[in-house]
C-alpha cells in the first residue's frame, strides 16, 4: 500500500481498493493505508468515507486527512475535522498552525499556537516561516527568540526571511550568532547567507563563507555552487566566480545565469557571448528570460548591435519567448549607447501605451515605491546608506 503514496498512482490504489475483500478492509493496517493513500493523492472524500466505516483507526489518520485537506487548499474542512477529533495529539497542532501559517493566515495560525497543549519545533518554525513570509520579521524574531531549542532549521528560516524580506545585514549577523551558537549550517543556510553576502556587495564576508565550505568540507553541488558564481559576481570578483563555475561538475541554469550576467556587468560582453554560446551545447539547461537579459546587456555594454540583434530574434523567433520590459530595455540602452537614437526613440514609442497602462495600474493598486537603499564594503565593515540614513555595521566573521 505504500506505493499508492503517488500521485500518479492513485487510479491504481482506487482500483486496488475495490478489489479488496471484506477480510482484507477489515484489517487494521489496510485501513490506515487507505486513508493515508486517498489523503496524498488529493482524494479527501476518499479518505473521509474510510474514517467514517472505520471510526476506530486513532488519530494518525484524522492527521493524514488533515494534511490533505490543506494540500487541497480546503481549511474550513481542516477545521472542521480537527475540531471534531476526540484526542489530538502535537502532530495534530501542529499540522493545523503549519497550513495556517503557509496560507498566510497568521493570525489563525498564532491563536492555535498559543493553545497548544505542547510544543515541537515543527510548529516553531512553521510559525515563524508564516510571519517571515508576511513580512512580520520582528514577530519572527520574538518566536525564534522564545524557541526553548533552536536546531539548523530554525537557524536556516531565519537567516532566510531576513534576506527574502531584503534585510541583509540581518542575515549576516544572525549567521555569526548560529556559528557563535555552535550550530552547523547546511546548504540551505549557506545559499541563503550568500545570497545576502552579495546584495551587500561584501566580499570579504563572502570569502570567509567559501573558506568555512572548503574547511568543512562541504559538497558544492550545482545549488551550493551557483550561489557562490553569483556572491562572486555581484561582489565585482570576476576572477574567483570563473574558478568557481569551471570547477562545477553540474553547472545548473542559475549558474550559467550568473556568470553572464556577472560578465556583462563587468563590461566583457564577448566573454558573456562566449559562455551563452557554451549554454546553448549544453542539453542539460535552456535559456530563460534572465539569461537574455544577461546576454543584452552584455551587447549593450560592449555596443555589439548586430549580435544584439541577433541575440533578440533568438529570443522571439527561435525559443518563442515573449520579450518582458527589461528584455526591451536591454535592447533601447543598447541602441543608445551606439548612436542609433532614432530607432531607439522608436522602440520606446512603441512601448510607451504598455507603460503607461502599468503606471496606471500601479497607480489603482497604490503600490508605493520602497526608500533606495545600498551597502558597501571597507574593511570588513559594511555600510549601509539609504535617502533617510546612514548606518555603519560592523560584522565579524570568526
Amino acid at each position: 500500500m505504500p506505493v499508492a503514496d503517488y500521485p500518479q498512482l492513485k487510479k491504481a490504489g482506487r482500483s486496488m481498493h475495490k478489489q479488496l475483500n471484506l477480510g482484507w478492509v477489515g484489517m487494521f493496517f489496510v485501513q490506515r493505508a487507505l486513508v493515508r493513500m486517498y489523503a496524498k493523492t488529493g482524494n479527501c472524500d476518499g479518505a473521509l468515507r474510510v474514517l467514517d466505516q472505520c471510526p476506530d483507526l486513532g488519530i494518525v489518520p484524522q492527521n493524514d486527512l488533515i494534511s490533505g485537506c490543506w494540500r487541497n487548499g480546503e481549511v474550513e474542512a481542516a477545521r472542521r475535522i480537527f475540531d471534531g477529533m476526540e484526542q489530538r495529539n502535537v502532530v495534530s497542532w501542529s499540522i493545523m498552525v503549519d497550513g495556517y501559517a503557509k496560507n498566510g493566515m497568521v493570525e489563525a495560525a498564532r491563536q492555535l499556537f498559543d493553545e497548544m497543549p505542547e510544543r515541537n519545533l515543527f510548529s516553531w518554525t512553521s510559525l515563524m516561516s508564516g510571519y517571515l513570509r508576511c513580512g512580520h520579521v520582528e514577530d519572527a524574531r520574538q518566536i525564534f527568540y522564545g524557541m526553548p531549542e533552536k536546531n539548523v532549521v530554525a537557524w536556516t528560516v531565519m537567516i532566510s526571511g531576513y534576506a527574502q524580506n531584503c534585510l541583509f545585514k540581518g542575515a549576516l549577523e544572525m549567521f555569526l550568532q548560529m556559528q557563535i551558537a555552535g550550530v552547523d549550517p547546511n546548504e540551505i543556510t549557506l545559499v541563503s547567507v550568500l545570497s545576502a553576502v552579495a546584495q551587500l556587495g561584501a566580499p570579504t564576508q563572502g570569502r570567509w563563507i567559501h573558506a568555512y565550505i572548503e574547511r568543512k568540507r562541504i559538497e558544492v553541488d550545482g545549488v551550493l555552487g551557483s550561489a557562490l558564481v553569483n556572491m562572486y559576481s555581484k561582489c565585482w570578483c570576476i576572477k574567483e566566480a570563473l574558478g568557481v563555475f569551471e570547477s562545477l561538475k553540474c553547472k545548473e541554469l542559475s549558474a550559467w545565469n550568473s556568470i553572464i550576467l556577472g560578465l556583462a556587468a563587468h563590461g566583457l560582453g564577448e566573454d558573456a557571448l562566449i559562455f551563452f554560446s557554451r549554454m546553448q551545447e549544453d542539453s542539460s539547461v535552456s535559456p530563460n528570460d534572465i539569461t537574455f537579459v544577461g546576454v543584452l546587456n552584455a551587447c549593450s555594454h560592449a555596443r555589439l548591435v548586430d549580435k544584439g540583434r541577433l541575440v533578440f530574434d533568438l529570443l522571439t523567433n527561435f525559443y518563442k519567448r515573449t520579450p518582458n520590459i527589461s528584455h526591451y530595455g536591454c535592447v533601447v540602452d543598447l541602441l543608445g549607447r551606439s548612436g542609433h537614437l532614432e530607432a531607439a526613440k522608436e522602440l520606446v514609442e512603441r512601448r510607451w501605451d504598455n507603460v503607461g497602462n502599468l503606471r496606471r495600474q500601479m497607480n489603482d493598486l497604490k503600490v508605493q515605491k520602497v526608500a533606495g537603499c545600498s551597502w558597501i564594503e571597507v574593511d570588513g565593515e559594511v555600510h549601509e546608506f539609504s535617502c533617510f540614513r546612514c548606518q555603519f555595521i560592523l560584522l565579524p566573521m570568526c
